[in-house]
């Protein structure tokens, strides 16, 4: 800021109240500057993932808290509840999870007695999961999850919002995982 014989202003980022602030502009005047002109498009991205990622959170932990199942082992007892006895390749697709992270949550299942795990006689390799009486049983107890609610609101917008959610959506999660290719490297027919 050299010859305007002034300091540069601070600026201080406030994410509970949604805007930077300086203490003072050049003039001395106070300003308040919109997060939403002043930052990359990138930040409200990723806020809103870090929105949808709280909600998901607090939504599990008070079910955990309330039934003592996390929202991976409920959408696990329900997937099972829906499509009966599966083999855990095709539990851990229909969850779209990986197969060592539907382990886990199947031996926790499994020592609580909701679930059964029996290995093919053909090939010990595969391996069937089943409710248990008593896991059908808590699958009537449970409540409605986050999907279900989310899915009623979903489908209340008109089908072209919802195809572009769906696209969005679809679009972020390959890239959070690494499989969609740079936008430039598509563009230059790579």
């Amino acid at each position: 800021m050299r010859g305007l014989g002034r300091v540069a202003p601070l600026y201080y980022l406030s994410h509970h109240q949604g805007i930077i602030s300086c203490p003072k502009d050049l003039s001395g005047a106070h300003a308040k500057l919109n997060m939403a002109k002043d930052l990359p498009a990138n930040h409200d991205i990723f806020m809103d993932l870090r929105r949808i990622m709280s909600a998901m959170d607090v939504h599990s932990r008070g079910l955990a808290d309330r039934h003592g199942l996390t929202g991976p082992q409920m959408l696990c007892l329900r997937q099972l509840a829906t499509a009966g006895s599966l083999a855990s390749g095709a539990l851990a697709r229909a969850m779209a999870l990986k197969p060592p992270t539907l382990t886990g949550i199947l031996d926790r299942l499994e020592q609580r007695g909701f679930v059964s795990r029996e290995r093919r006689p053909e090939d010990k390799r595969q391996v069937r999961v089943s409710l248990t009486a008593l896991g059908r049983q808590i699958v009537r107890e449970l409540p409605s999850p986050l999907q279900d609610r989310f899915e009623s609101r979903l489908k209340a917008l008109p089908l072209e919002e919802q195809a572009g959610i769906r696209r969005a959506l679809n679009r972020v999660a390959r890239m959070m995982e690494g499989d969609a290719p740079p936008e430039r490297a598509k563009q230059r027919g790579r």
